[in-house]
C-alpha cells in the first residue's frame, strides 16, 4: 500500500515540474533563435534576391509568347494581302474575259446583220436599175412566179423565167431576212446589244426601215393611187417565221430553209385566194404578204419604187452605223 502511495506522489512531482523544465528549454530555444535571425533572414533575402534575378534573366533570355506568335500574325498578315491582291487580279481578268467574250459575240452579231443589209442592199440597187419607168416594173415581181419553177435557164438572158424566179425568192428572202435579224433584236435583251448610244443608233435605223415598207396613214393619204405596204405587226410576225432554233441558239433561216418550207411553192394544205379572177393557192401566209408586197399587181408601181428608193436610203444609214469604226 505505501509503495503505491510513494509511486503516485512521484508522478504527480514530475507531472508539475515538467512545464517549468519545458519553459526553460523554451526560453533557452528562443533565446538561441533570436541571436541567430539575422543572419537567417540576409541568408533568406539574398536567395532569394538571386532566385528573381535568375528568374528575370530566364524571362529576358526565352521569348514570350507574344514574341512567338509574332512570326505567324506576320505571316498571316502577309498571306491575307497576298490573296486579297490574287483575287483582286482575278476578278479583273474576269471581268475583262466576259467584256472580251460580250465584245466577240457582238462582233459576230453585228458582222450578220451587217452582211444581211448589204446583200439587200445589193438586192435593192438592182431592183431599181432594172425598173425600167414608173408605169413598169421589173419582169421578176409578177406573181405568176409564185407557182412556177422552171427546171433550169432557157437562155443566159436576164429575163429568163428561170432567174426571174431566183430574183424574186431573193428579193423576198433578203427583206424576210431583215425583218428577222429586227424581231431578234425585239426578243432578245442581249442581242446586237453594245452600249446604250449605238443601241439607240440601231432602234433608230429599225424604226425608220419599219416605216419604209409601212408609211403613216398621213403619209399614204397624199397617194391618190394604191400604196404597197406591210404593217407594223405583220413585219414583226414575218420576222418570227424567220427564227429558228439551232444549238439551243436563236438564229435566222438559211436561204435553203426559206425556199423549201416558207416560200416553197404552193401546196393543197396552203390557203386559196382569188387574184385576178382566178383561184390560186398560196405560200405561207406570212410570208405570202411580202411576195403580195411584190407583185401584187393592183399596187401603183411608182408607189412600190418610192418604197424602194426609201428602203435605200434607210439602208444606206443602217450599214454606215453597222460598219466598225476605221472601216
Amino acid at each position: 500500500m505505501k509503495n503505491y502511495q510513494l509511486i503516485a506522489s512521484s508522478i504527480i512531482f514530475l507531472f508539475f515540474l515538467f512545464p517549468f523544465v519545458n519553459a526553460q528549454d523554451d526560453q533557452s530555444y528562443n533565446t538561441d533563435s533570436v541571436q541567430h535571425q539575422p543572419v537567417l533572414n540576409e541568408q533568406k533575402l539574398k536567395s532569394e534576391i538571386e532566385y528573381y534575378n535568375a528568374q528575370v534573366k530566364k524571362l529576358n533570355e526565352s521569348p514570350t509568347s507574344l514574341d512567338k506568335a509574332l512570326p505567324t500574325i506576320v505571316g498571316f498578315f502577309i498571306a491575307a494581302i497576298i490573296l486579297a491582291i490574287g483575287g483582286y487580279i482575278t476578278y479583273f481578268f474576269n471581268i475583262k474575259a466576259k467584256d472580251l467574250e460580250k465584245l466577240r459575240i457582238y462582233e459576230r452579231q453585228r458582222q450578220a446583220v451587217y452582211l444581211s443589209l448589204v446583200e439587200l442592199k445589193h438586192n435593192v440597187s438592182y431592183v431599181l436599175e432594172s425598173w425600167e419607168d414608173d408605169d413598169n416594173r421589173p419582169l421578176f415581181f409578177s406573181d405568176e412566179l409564185i407557182t412556177q419553177q422552171p427546171y433550169t435557164q432557157a437562155s443566159n438572158n436576164s429575163n429568163d423565167p428561170y432567174f426571174r424566179k431566183y430574183y424574186l425568192v431573193d428579193t423576198a428572202y433578203l427583206l424576210c431576212s431583215a425583218l428577222g435579224w429586227f424581231e431578234l433584236y425585239r426578243e432578245d435583251l442581249h442581242f446586237l446589244r453594245h452600249n446604250q448610244k449605238s443601241d439607240q443608233e440601231i432602234q433608230k435605223c429599225i424604226e425608220n426601215f419599219r416605216r419604209a415598207l409601212c408609211p403613216t396613214f398621213e403619209e399614204l393619204s397624199k397617194i391618190t393611187q394604191l400604196s404597197p405596204i406591210i404593217l407594223l405587226e405583220e413585219q414583226r410576225a414575218i420576222g418570227e417565221k424567220m427564227i429558228e432554233t439551232k444549238n439551243n441558239q436563236m438564229v435566222i433561216r438559211g436561204y435553203a430553209s426559206f425556199s423549201e418550207q416558207l416560200f416553197r411553192l404552193p401546196e393543197k394544205k396552203d390557203m386559196v385566194i382569188k387574184m385576178d379572177e382566178d383561184i390560186s393557192r398560196t405560200q405561207d401566209f406570212w410570208i405570202h404578204i411580202v411576195t403580195r408586197f411584190l407583185t401584187y399587181k393592183n399596187y401603183s408601181n411608182a408607189a412600190l419604187k418610192d418604197r424602194f428608193n426609201e428602203l435605200s436610203t434607210v439602208l444606206n444609214s443602217f450599214i454606215l452605223t453597222l460598219t466598225p469604226t476605221g472601216n
